[in-house]
């Protein structure tokens, strides 16, 4: 019912002016943009937006867009609205043998969350933008990805930009945080016991962002930046260069005429284990079924706490549990 609602919904949120979609779209979109003299970059944040959604207020803002949804939808407006209080306000969990139901905000997890979310936001970032024009206080740029709002504006402003955003809802605080050089960060020391893979593919994240989304005068900067946090990191000179150069090869030379390769009929996923990988890969190989490795050492498993109960075999959903019995099982 979650994702059915979203996919309504979906037709009439996310088509403002300041929504974008991923930060490609959001790097080709201000790389030609300048600066203007006395503003500075910024960013707003909202603190817990999920569990801080006034969801009284979705139901309003859905019933103001309900002209332009009817024409994607033909369910009338109060069973539409009951469906939306089924997903949003029954949210329940179990832990140590006890159920709860969430009170505030929308579910964690739930694909109709971030629509009404960003509903919300859309709501928010209006009112917020038309009070500071009424104040003679305007942003250079500003753009939104759900809850992360990039803003170019004058220095002495921020603060009151700030104060305006947080003003609309009481549930909806932003915190700001502004423009600082990028400094190193770590995704894992190669010396970890994590599947080869996953190292591989966290070098070719750092280096295709560099790559996509930095300008041109700015690329070799940004590649000696994810040079030095992967030396930081552990990881081989060799297999750095190699992957460096085998990206650069890829992304500007071979794109287009990248063959496509024939996807694997089957999968399973395996936890990691040091010294037995290969061994397992190769003999699932010869059944034509491709292993995938997970570690088996996570922060979630060594550092929280069970923050909710597994859900018995017996009462979980959408499986098919099947036994054998003889006749001689009929009767018991």
């Amino acid at each position: 019912m979650a994702q059915f609602l979203a996919e309504i919904l979906g037709n009439v949120v996310g088509k403002t002016q300041y929504h974008v979609r991923n930060s490609f779209e959001f790097a080709t979109e201000i790389s030609h943009v300048s600066i203007p003299d006395g503003c500075i970059m910024y960013s707003l944040d909202v603190v817990s937006l999920y569990t801080n959604v006034p969801v009284e207020k979705v139901y309003q803002l859905v019933e103001e867009k309900w002209e332009e949804i009817q024409e994607y939808t033909t369910i009338p407006w109060d069973s539409f609205k009951h469906a939306m209080k089924t997903v949003l306000e029954a949210s329940f969990f179990q832990y140590e043998g006890k159920f709860y139901c969430q009170t505030t905000g929308v579910p964690m997890g739930s694909p109709l969350s971030p629509v009404v979310a960003n509903l919300i936001m859309e709501k928010v970032e209006q009112d917020a933008i038309t009070r500071l024009e009424e104040n003679n206080i305007t942003l250079s740029i500003y753009r939104r990805y759900v809850d992360d709002c990039f803003i170019v504006g004058r220095r002495e402003d921020v603060e009151k930009v700030v104060e305006q955003f947080n003003v609309i809802d009481e549930k909806l605080q932003f915190t700001v945080e502004e423009e600082m050089e990028m400094g190193p960060y770590s995704r894992g020391d190669y010396n970890s016991e994590s599947p080869h893979t996953h190292k591989v593919k966290t070098m070719i994240a750092l280096i295709d962002r560099a790559l996509k989304l930095t300008d041109t005068d700015r690329r070799e900067e940004s590649i000696g930046m994810v040079k030095k946090i992967l030396r930081n990191n552990n990881y081989p000179e060799d297999l750095i260069k190699r992957t460096l150069r085998e990206r650069l090869h890829l992304l500007y030379n071979t794109m287009e005429n990248e063959r496509k390769k024939e996807e694997p009929k089957k999968y399973v996923s395996i936890p990691y284990i040091p010294g037995l990988r290969e061994k397992v890969r190769k003999t699932l190989k010869k059944h034509d079924i491709t292993a995938s490795f997970k570690p088996c050492d996570k922060v979630k498993n060594t550092v929280f706490t069970k923050l909710k109960d597994a859900i018995p075999p017996m009462k979980e959903t959408n499986v098919t549990n099947s036994t054998e019995r003889n006749d001689d099982d009929t009767e018991k």
